[in-house]
C-alpha cells in the first residue's frame, strides 16, 4: 500500500507516534504512523486474528495508546488525517466515533451476550407458533 504523509502541523492532537492494530478483513496485525496514510505489516504476528488482536492490544497498552486513539489513526490511515474522525477527542473511551461531540454515550455498555428480542420471537431462543 502506498504511503502519504499528511504535515504535521495539520495533525489533530493527541495522536500516538506510532499503534498497532488488526486488518478486519484478514486479521493480520499491522502498524499506523502518526501522519502516514497506509500501514506497515509486522513480521511478529501470528496466523490467528485472536492472537494478532491481543498483541496490538498489549502493544498498544505499552505504548500508553487508548481506543480512542487507535480508531482515530486507524480512520486518518484510511480517509486522511483532516478528517474529523482522525482526531482522538472525538472519540469516547472505547473507541466509537461520537458523531455530535456534546453528545457523549453512557459510561457503561450494553453486556455483548445479550441477545436482542426479535419480533419474531417471545423470548430469546425461543420460536413463537404461527
Amino acid at each position: 500500500m502506498g504511503i502519504r504523509d499528511t504535515r504535521p502541523d495539520a495533525l489533530p492532537d493527541g495522536l500516538p507516534e506510532k499503534c498497532y492494530t488488526v486488518l478486519p478483513y484478514s486479521g493480520r496485525l499491522i502498524l499506523l504512523k502518526r501522519g502516514a496514510r497506509g500501514f506497515f505489516t509486522c513480521s511478529d504476528q501470528s496466523y490467528s486474528p485472536a492472537q494478532n488482536r491481543k498483541k496490538a492490544k498489549a502493544e498498544n497498552r505499552l505504548l500508553g495508546v487508548s481506543k480512542a486513539q487507535e480508531a482515530a489513526m486507524v480512520s486518518g490511515s484510511n480517509y486522511g488525517f483532516d478528517r474529523p474522525e482522525a482526531d482522538p477527542n472525538n472519540y469516547d473511551k472505547h473507541g466509537v466515533f461520537l458523531q455530535n461531540a456534546n453528545e457523549k454515550l453512557p459510561e457503561t455498555m450494553p453486556h455483548q451476550d445479550s441477545v436482542p428480542v426479535r419480533p419474531d420471537r417471545e423470548k430469546p431462543g425461543e420460536v413463537r407458533e404461527r
